[in-house]
């Protein structure tokens, strides 16, 4: 009796095993694990495919995103992967606002090719579609591209981001000699933009990025019983991307000045931030101490 408990479960072991190495092989040639877009919080294709991240002559794209969005709108979106020399193909997308909380719903549109999966522990919340194992085109040269649909969120989220992965793999039926690229694509919502925590620093008026909905493009406009008429000041991202600011050189129209000028020391001006689709934020004010 022992010795055959102790067969079946050296036996057992060895099943085990052996599922292991093909499931690590195959790379998840059907329907790989949630969360290895690269959006803030996951990892990516990397983690089971040797490779390094965006290298090489391939990449991914996301591709029909519009401009904007209203809500419960149903877009049809093209993940596109491609790759001069490789055999076979899979992808990730899902989508999240601002916050990097999840963003309206991701949907599968061919179900034999791709599919719907949910997040799980840290994740939970977030949708994704991926390809399923007839969704890779095995033997398929230069690359393959996949159909998805997101559904808007009922209410308003602001600006939503599109994460992708792709894989362009060799199809060895490994790990090894395959290609992982990521992408990120914006679209802002038709919802007016906010004035998030304005401050005066250094010859420069700064603005919060996160939640506000300030579309690139988007114009600030300083008014003051000062001043004989509007300013009107181009805004741009520093470097980090956190902020939204007027620059300290930059110049204002029609007036041709600066924000000292229009901001003097001690001084209060009211602003409203227009973006490029003509919608403005609630007016706020800022003071110079």
């Amino acid at each position: 009796m022992r010795r055959t408990s102790r067969s079946f479960i050296n036996a057992l072991k060895a099943l085990i095993c052996v599922t292991v190495i093909a499931t690590v092989a195959n790379g998840f040639s059907d329907r790989p694990p949630a969360g290895r877009t690269g959006a803030p919080g996951e990892t990516t294709c990397v983690s089971c495919h040797i490779g390094t991240l965006n290298s090489g002559a391939g990449k991914v794209e996301i591709e029909g995103v519009p401009s904007a969005y209203t809500p419960n709108e149903e877009f049809t979106l093209i993940v596109r992967v491609s790759h001069p020399e490789r055999r076979r193909w899979g992808f990730q997308i899902t989508a999240l606002d601002s916050q990097n909380n999840p963003a309206g719903t991701m949907l599968a549109v061919n179900t034999t090719q791709t599919t719907t999966i949910n997040g799980t522990g840290s994740l939970t919340g977030r949708t994704y579609v991926e390809h399923r194992a007839a969704g890779t085109f095995d033997g398929q040269s230069n690359g393959a591209s996949w159909e998805v649909k997101w559904k808007a969120p009922a209410n308003d989220a602001g600006r939503v981001t599109f994460y992708a992965a792709g894989n362009a793999a060799n199809g060895n039926d490994a790990s090894s000699g395959d290609s992982i690229y990521t992408t990120a694509v914006q679209m802002a919502s038709n919802g007016p933009p906010m004035i998030i925590e304005p401050v005066y620093k250094k010859g420069k008026i700064l603005l919060e990025v996160t939640g506000s909905d300030i579309a690139p493009g988007a114009v600030l406009i300083v008014t003051s019983e000062a001043l004989a008429e509007a300013q009107t000041f181009e805004l741009k991202l520093n470097p980090p991307g956190t902020k939204w600011q007027v620059k300290k050189k930059t110049r204002s129209t029609p007036g041709n000045l600066l924000v000292n000028d229009v901001l003097p020391a001690g001084s209060t001006v009211t602003i409203v931030v227009r973006n490029p689709s003509g919608m403005e934020s609630a007016p706020a004010t800022l003071t110079r101490n």
